[in-house]
């Protein structure tokens, strides 16, 4: 053997075993972070080992090799590779060292490990939220996207306007799994990543956004001090930012350059504004006619406002005219205008609402990577299987692996299998009812949860196997506006206050997964920002879609060979004849046949392999058929093929009806009946709605969709023989076209 640790050859005992165990994780156990390890075993303190190991051990040595990476190689003496930048960890040191190697899925696990998605760098999702980003992400090619669906916050006002406030955004699912692999150092491939249902997910914001949003100054003019009888130009403004008209010595205005919202503030200096106006009245005296103590606010000639208010939001368009005077002298008849004093000092000052800044960055941190890695495991129904030689991953479905895969020939013949020792009946921590749950805002909810169920008695009554961070959305779906009707996805509580108007309270921490959907609204209709005072016309928006995301679709869809395995389980224990090179090219995403067994078979664990001959193994048996082009039965005699390939085999069935497809636009879906119901004297029934006919004849039938959507076809099967009656059962065959 040679072992090579931090570039540095080792000195072995010339008859030293190093035993390793090669494993991968428990499908359906994926919190269990199994990597490939050997046994503890000693190298010598020689006076070469010291060197490499920096004195490790020795009084007043201050090595660091215990607590870091030490990458290791592992070689055979016909220099087969068995260990390849593995991992050396030095468990303690006596007379010797104390060392165990680790390789396989470790190095993904310790590079994400205590890492948030946050820790990723998240700059393309950060941006500012106003109306012109959001409708933006509608169309642009963007990582994140405003979904529109209702979050339970004010999301309509001004009767038909979708307001923008109450509304997140959404991290594209398929984007943050691309940033994981590429940050750390990662690649990785699997048809799952190409599905719709993998590409159109998105992960909303985890919080609500604020909508108590200060705005920008972009003028503030200087303190105005008001004394003396005359104030030739009282109101001062910056003649680079706005156009002043000057049409009295009261009045000044400011000319809008921008639609949006704005804030005007004019505000009393020491006590405010006041102005004391003399008139000569008819009777011949001098009096203080009229005293004033505001400035008015008008927009476009209208009163919005005066000094007297802290602010006024208003929105505003371009070419509207801001316009700050002194309250008009109202004279009698007889009276005359003799003098105008003014006193007291004000500033004015205008401001823009230009929107919130939204972080993922910050609000994604307490996500750890490690459970979003798991999330996408679970709803997708993955396995991981990282390649020997390099930082690449191939992940497999359960369908993949345990009924479209490659088979290994392990039987005696192939000077493979030796006996069998052993089996069990359990596989795994399952329950006869294994829980697939969502989080809920009420926990006692449990509408959008799922099972499956394992028909051994012998296993615990229930239990949860997959406990999702998710939050799911609410029960009952609302119509948002007009005829867009979604899902409510909480992100704000309402809360009726005495006099019946209604706060929002905004929630955290708060993770959905939805889909999106294009909608065409059939009636006018507007989206805009209540606070930022702006808005524009719109006719199309994506919104919210749950489709597939329940756990029933997701047990259904991904889940509906796992019978294959937990079905009457069994784990056999045998042994097999292994040489250096089959541990080398060891495979675990293949299946395995034992002839002898008359089997398929995953393999699960070698068991402490150190040289060539008899080693035991732990193999999980599955209920498997090989691929092949012509019949297989897919549910109660029906059969079918998509482009004359097997696209699916539910021979296990666990209550839920197995009969959905996925294929493509313009593909060849053949259907039939299998022969062993008495084809002479059935028929397919007519070409189902929605389907371009291509052939059909006794028995079968061959169609095609032109467009994507999901149909549904009729399809019937004879159920008794006809020697004693005819009954026909009926199953909706559902066709999803991408």
């Amino acid at each position: 053997m040679r072992l090579i640790i931090n570039g540095f050859d080792i000195e072995l005992e010339p008859d030293e075993k190093i035993a390793r165990t090669l494993q991968v994780n428990d499908i359906l156990t994926l919190s269990n972070r199994q990597s490939n390890y050997t046994n503890t075993f000693s190298i010598r303190r020689t006076d070469k080992n010291k060197q490499t190991f920096e004195l490790l051990g020795v009084v007043g040595a201050t090595s660091f090799l215990p607590y870091q990476k030490n990458e290791c190689y592992l070689y055979t003496d016909d220099g087969e590779c068995m260990v390849y930048k593995g991992w050396a960890v030095i468990q303690s040191t006596d007379k010797d060292y104390k060392i165990n190697l680790y390789d396989g899925n470790i190095d993904l696990y310790k590079a994400i490990e205590n890492k948030s998605l946050g820790d990723l760098d998240l700059s393309e999702l950060n941006h500012i939220k106003n109306l012109s980003n959001v409708v933006n992400t509608f169309t642009a090619n963007l990582p994140y996207k405003y979904i529109v669906a209702d979050y339970n916050g004010e999301m309509v006002y001004n009767t038909n306007r979708i307001n923008i406030d109450y509304i997140v955004p959404s991290a594209k699912v398929s984007y943050l799994w691309y940033k994981i692999f590429d940050t750390y150092g990662f690649t990785y491939e699997g048809s799952v990543f190409n599905t719709v249902d993998f590409t159109n997910l998105w992960l909303t914001y985890p919080k609500f956004t604020n909508n108590n949003i200060p705005p920008t100054a972009i003028f503030q003019g200087t303190t105005q001090t008001l004394t003396g009888a005359t104030a030739t130009v009282p109101l001062k403004f910056n003649q680079s930012i706005v156009i002043d008209n000057i049409q009295d010595t009261n009045k000044q205005q400011f000319i809008i350059s921008a639609d949006g919202g704005y804030r005007v503030e004019l505000n009393n200096n020491g006590g405010g504004i006041t102005y004391e106006v003399l008139v000569y009245n008819r009777f011949g005296n001098f009096t203080a006619y009229q005293t004033f103590t505001y400035a008015n606010i008008y927009k476009n000639g209208i009163l919005i406002g005066s000094s007297q208010d802290d602010y006024i939001d208003y929105e505003f368009t371009i070419g509207d005219v801001i316009t700050v005077q002194f309250q008009p002298v109202s004279l009698g008849i007889y009276d005359t205008l003799i003098s105008t004093t003014y006193s007291g000092d004000f500033t004015l000052i205008i401001s823009e609402f230009v929107g919130q800044a939204v972080s993922f960055t910050n609000e994604l941190k307490d996500f750890s990577i490690k459970d979003f890695i798991t999330e996408i495991l679970n709803r997708f129904g993955i396995t991981p299987f990282k390649d020997k030689y390099e930082n690449h991953y191939k992940f497999l479905t359960l369908q993949e692996l345990l009924q479209y895969n490659e088979v290994i020939d392990w039987s005696r013949e192939q000077n493979k299998f030796v006996e069998k020792i052993s089996e069990k009946y359990i596989f795994g921590s399952y329950a006869q009812q294994n829980d697939f749950t969502y989080k809920y805002n009420d926990i006692e909810s449990d509408y959008y949860n799922s099972k499956i169920l394992i028909d051994n008695k012998n296993l615990a009554d229930k239990k949860t196997v997959v406990n999702s961070k998710i939050f799911a959305p609410e029960k009952d779906q609302t119509f948002l506006i007009h005829d867009l009707k979604t899902n409510v996805y909480k992100m704000w509580d309402k809360e009726v206050q005495d006099n019946g108007t209604v706060q929002y309270k905004g929630l955290q921490k708060r993770y959905y997964l939805m889909r999106e959907r294009s909608h065409t609204f059939t009636t006018t209709t507007q989206i805009g920002s209540k606070v930022l005072g702006t808005h524009q016309a719109i006719t199309t928006v994506p919104a919210e879609s749950f489709y597939n995301l329940g756990m029933e679709d997701i047990v259904r869809n991904y889940y509906n060979t796992i019978g294959a395995i937990l079905n009457y389980s069994k784990i056999i224990e045998a042994t097999i004849y292994l040489t250096e090179k089959n541990i080398s090219d060891i495979d675990f995403s293949k299946l395995y046949w034992i002839k002898e067994l008359s089997s398929y078979f995953l393999l699960n664990k070698v068991n402490s392999f150190t040289k060539k001959g008899v080693t035991k193994v732990e193999l999980i048996k599955v209920d498997y058929v090989p691929k092949f082009s012509g019949e297989f039965l897919v549910n109660n005699g029906i059969n079918l093929l998509i482009d004359e390939v097997k696209k699916l085999v539910p021979r296990i069935h666990f209550g839920f009806g197995q009969r959905e497809i996925t294929a493509s636009v313009g593909q060849t879906i053949t259907i039939y009946q299998d022969t062993i119901y008495n084809p002479d004297v059935y028929d397919l029934p007519i070409q189902p709605t929605g389907s371009t006919l291509i052939s059909s004849e006794l028995n079968k039938i061959q169609i095609s969709y032109p467009s994507t959507g999901v149909y549904t076809a009729n399809v019937r099967v004879q159920t008794i023989d006809k020697t004693t009656g005819i009954e026909n059962t009926s199953n909706d065959l559902k066709i999803t076209i991408v």
